[in-house]
């Protein structure tokens, strides 16, 4: 989600690793300005250890990676909807799902 934030990172990551352990999915998370990441889910809830297992056995968190590299390679793709990732997203042929954070 880049630079955007919902209510706090904290909240942000423990509502993807929710969706993603409820789901069942696997996902690549890109930390951007938002600095998404397992360390912010440890903080924001440190009880919740089937949560963190989840997470750190199902999503590969990086710092940055290429849209044009990996987006090819997902089965969908879960954005913000900036215009550059949307590009990128159109332009790979997976089906992209945008969801907004700033309202």
């Amino acid at each position: 989600w880049e630079s955007m934030v919902c209510k706090s990172p904290g909240f942000m990551i423990e509502l993807v690793v929710k969706a993603l352990q409820q789901s069942g999915e696997r996902a690549v998370v890109l930390d951007g300005f938002a600095g998404l990441s397992l360390d912010i889910l440890k903080e924001y809830n440190p009880d919740d250890h089937k949560l963190i297992s989840f997470a750190k056995e199902n999503i590969l968190f990086l710092d940055k990676a290429s849209h044009k590299n990996l987006f090819p390679l997902m089965k969908y793709i879960v954005h913000n909807g900036g215009t550059g990732t949307t590009n990128a997203a159109l332009q790979s042929d997976v089906p992209t799902i945008i969801t907004p954070a700033m309202l």
